[in-house]
């Protein structure tokens, strides 16, 4: 998920493959142009060589899958890999020109059905990869920002400071993390933690666009979840 918040907001969405290696979902959907960061697809094979994108100047290099740590019944920490992962370090050329590619991966003899995948102009924030605290908060340090998210168990919320007066407006980028198009919703919250009603939500369910008035000073909060 990509969520633009001038606000902006990104939502990473699964996709079932129709070839034989499979890509469902990638993390984060997206980066800004003269970056360089790592990115976690999720469904694939454990014999994946490669990754490509479609245009110029953006380059993938496999990492391997990512490190999962759980915890015995004494405490301990007992470290595995994911089976149905992986990690690639892209790097977006500073010149690379703005908008969403295709992306897959591949073995030595097949690629993947593709994602889409956002160039973007933005600065970007995002969650933990594994392991993610339930209920956590990321927070945004300056707007406008694009930020990263998942939807799966649960919603992403974004902590922010705002003025009264200054109006914020968040909209969600359908086009990145995969098809099909889930239902989403954005509700802000304000300092109170409770639901901004001066807040107006339109647009399409599967990219909806909330705006809002800021009525007093404070910490306010963006929650992105799914249907």
């Amino acid at each position: 998920m990509r969520v633009w918040a001038i606000l902006c907001v990104g939502v990473c969405a699964g996709v079932t493959a129709v070839s034989g290696v499979g890509l469902e979902s990638v993390y984060p959907a997206g980066g800004c142009a003269g970056s360089e960061f790592e990115v976690e697809v999720g469904g694939t094979s454990s014999a994946l060589t490669h990754a490509v994108f479609s245009g110029e100047g953006v380059k993938a290099t496999l990492l391997g899958p990512p490190r999962v740590v759980t915890y015995s019944k004494k405490g301990r920490p007992v470290v595995s890999f994911a089976t149905d992962r992986c990690r690639f370090k892209v790097t977006i050329e500073k010149g690379a020109v703005p908008g969403v590619r295709q992306l897959r991966v591949g073995t030595a003899y097949q690629l993947s059905a593709p994602l889409g995948f956002e160039v973007g102009t933005l600065p970007e924030a995002g969650g933990a990869f594994t392991n993610r605290a339930e209920g956590a908060v990321t927070v945004l340090d300056a707007l406008p920002v694009c930020v990263n998210g998942r939807l799966q168990g649960g919603c992403d919320r974004y902590r922010f400071e705002a003025r009264q007066g200054a109006t914020l407006v968040a909209f969600t980028e359908g086009r990145v993390g995969g098809r099909g198009g889930r239902s989403r919703s954005l509700t802000f919250l304000d300092p109170d933690g409770k639901p901004c009603g001066e807040a107006v939500t339109y647009g399409p369910a599967d990219a909806p666009v909330a705006a809002l008035e800021i009525p007093r000073d404070g910490f306010y909060t963006l929650v992105v979840g799914a249907a």
